[in-house]
C-alpha cells in the first residue's frame, strides 16, 4: 500500500510537471496581442455583477408580486361567487320558510277565530237558555259541532300537507337511489365487458409469452453457463491476485522487520562505540592526572 501510494504521488507530480511545460510552451508559441480595450478592474466587475444580481432580484420580486396579486384576485372572485351562491340559497330558503310561516300563521289565526266564535256562541247559549227555549239551544250546539268539524278539517289539512311534503322527499330520495343503482349496474356491466376483453387478451398474450419464454429459457440457460464459466475464471483471477497481494505484504513486513533489526544493530554498535570512546577518554584522563602528579 505504501509503495502504491508513493507511485501514485510520483505519477501525479510527473503529470503536473508535463502540464506546466505544455502551458509554458503554448504561451511561448502564442503571439502577443495588442491591447485594444482597457481591462476592467476587480471593483468594476464586482459592481457589474451586483447590478445584475439586483436587476434579477427586482424581476423576481415583481414576478412574485404579480403572482400574489393574481392569486388574491382569484381568491376574491371565488369568495364573491361563493357569497353570491350562499345568498341565493339563503334567499330561497328564507322564502320557503316565510311561506311556511305564513301558512302556519293563517291556520293559527283561523283556529283562534273559530275558538273565539265558540266562546261567543257559548255565552250566547247561556243567555239564550235563560230567554229562549230548548230549540234554539239545539241549533247552537249544531253550530258548535260544525265549527269543531271545521277546526278538525283544518288540522287534518295541515297534517296532510306535512305528510305530503315528507312523501315527496322520500320519493325524490328513492328516485335518486334508483338512478344511482342504475348507474352502478351500467358501470358494472361495462367493467365486466372490459374484464372479459382483458381476459381474452391475456390468454392470447400468455400463449405468445409461453412460446417466447421457451425460447428465452433456452437462451438463458446458455447465457447462465457462459456466466458461470466467466465467474469461475474471475474467481480464479481474484484468488491469484489475493495470493500475490499476500506475498507482497509478507515481503513488505519482512523488509520492515529487517530494517528494524538493522537499525537496532546500528544503534547497539553506536552505543558500544560511544561506551568505548568514553572508556578511552577516562583512561586518557587518568594517565594525564598521573603524569601531572608525578
Amino acid at each position: 500500500l505504501i509503495q502504491h501510494f508513493q507511485l501514485r504521488q510520483v505519477i501525479q507530480c510527473q503529470q503536473r510537471q508535463e502540464e506546466q511545460q505544455q502551458q509554458q510552451h503554448q504561451k511561448q508559441q502564442k503571439p502577443r496581442r495588442r491591447r485594444r480595450r482597457p481591462r476592467k478592474t476587480h471593483r468594476q466587475i464586482k459592481q457589474a455583477i451586483e447590478e445584475q444580481n439586483k436587476r434579477e432580484d427586482q424581476k423576481i420580486q415583481k414576478q412574485r408580486q404579480l403572482r400574489q396579486q393574481r392569486q388574491q384576485k382569484r381568491l376574491l372572485r371565488e369568495k364573491q361567487q361563493r357569497a353570491r351562491e350562499q345568498e341565493r340559497e339563503n334567499s330561497v330558503k328564507n322564502e320557503q320558510e316565510q311561506q311556511r310561516l305564513r301558512l302556519l300563521h293563517q291556520q293559527r289565526v283561523q283556529e283562534e277565530l273559530l275558538r273565539q266564535k265558540q266562546r261567543v256562541l257559548r255565552i250566547q247559549q247561556q243567555r239564550d237558555q235563560e230567554q229562549r227555549g230548548e230549540k234554539e239551544v239545539s241549533q247552537v250546539k249544531i253550530e258548535q259541532q260544525q265549527q269543531q268539524q271545521q277546526i278538525q278539517l283544518l288540522h287534518q289539512q295541515r297534517v296532510q300537507k306535512e305528510q305530503n311534503e315528507e312523501e315527496q322527499k322520500q320519493i325524490q330520495n328513492e328516485r335518486q337511489q334508483q338512478q344511482q343503482r342504475l348507474q352502478r349496474l351500467h358501470q358494472q356491466r361495462i367493467q365486466e365487458e372490459q374484464l372479459r376483453l382483458k381476459q381474452r387478451l391475456l390468454l392470447e398474450q400468455q400463449q405468445l409469452d409461453q412460446h417466447k419464454r421457451n425460447q428465452q429459457q433456452q437462451q438463458q440457460q446458455q447465457q447462465q453457463i457462459k456466466c458461470e464459466q466467466q465467474q469461475q475464471r474471475q474467481q480464479i483471477e481474484l484468488l491469484h491476485r489475493q495470493r500475490k497481494q499476500q506475498q507482497q505484504q509478507r515481503l513488505l513486513l519482512e523488509q520492515r522487520a529487517l530494517e528494524q533489526r538493522q537499525q537496532l544493530s546500528r544503534l547497539k554498535r553506536q552505543q558500544q562505540q560511544a561506551q568505548q570512546q568514553q572508556v578511552q577518554l577516562i583512561n586518557v584522563q587518568r594517565k594525564q592526572q598521573q603524569q601531572q602528579q608525578q
